[in-house]
């Protein structure tokens, strides 16, 4: 069994962070842990799969109190294309796994509709566990774009403080960027403090969240 395919699998087991390597494949303290590589083992063998997309497997490591740190997918056009690489390695940096979902590359012709309907897809798809950042000149169009999709919130930022807000109070699962707006050290910021704050889960805001998303629902059977 080749086990570098799980290289790229974190999780967060009791508070303590590891990633699902050979080693702790090879050093398994608990049943859970044990049976938590046994399902990864049985999921993967002898075919190529991405783990953290099976909602159900996830789903099975929540029911057994073990925490899978989300997912980033990120995608830019020509005009964001440089800030896309710079903070893909900056993410990866962070521990976090990142899909590059394009542009792979530099195209001056290129459409950001493309680029953000991609990561919106993928949040869309497993928005329970992915998040993902969007990036244009201004960061208008891909937030347009994404906000196009069920169950997905996505917030255009150039603060932290907004970073802050965008995920404390309203939940947002997609960042939208624009790479001539904000410097690159200054997205870091925001990148971190939006990757780093969990939605306060305050009524208030729950209740709001509910009401964007019955909206979606209502919206989408009227359009039908």
């Amino acid at each position: 069994m080749n086990f570098s395919r799980f290289s790229f699998l974190h999780l967060e087991f009791r508070n303590f962070d590891f990633g699902l390597t050979r080693s702790s494949l090879m050093r398994c303290w608990s049943w859970r842990e044990a049976f938590l590589c046994l399902v990864v083992l049985a999921f993967c063998s002898g075919r190529r799969c991405s783990f953290v997309e099976s909602r159900s497997v996830v789903r099975l490591f929540h029911f057994l109190g073990i925490m899978v740190l989300m997912v980033i997918y990120i995608g830019a056009d020509h005009r964001g294309f440089e800030l896309k690489a710079e903070l893909k390695e900056f993410i990866q940096g962070l521990g976090y796994q990142v899909f590059d979902m394009g542009a792979e590359t530099l195209d001056e012709n290129d459409d950001y509709p493309d680029f953000a309907a991609a990561v919106a897809g993928k949040v869309s798809d497993d928005y329970e566990n992915a998040k993902g950042i969007v990036i244009c000149g201004s960061g208008i169009g891909v937030d347009i774009v994404a906000n196009k999709f069920s169950r997905v919130r996505c917030s255009l930022v150039s603060t932290s403080d907004q970073a802050f807000d965008a995920r404390s109070d309203d939940d947002a699962n997609v960042l939208a960027l624009g790479a001539n707006i904000v410097n690159s050290e200054e997205v870091k910021k925001i990148l971190t403090t939006w990757l780093g704050t969990p939605f306060s889960d305050e009524e208030r805001h729950r209740r709001r969240r509910d009401k964007i998303s019955k909206l979606e629902i209502e919206l989408g059977e009227k359009n039908k």
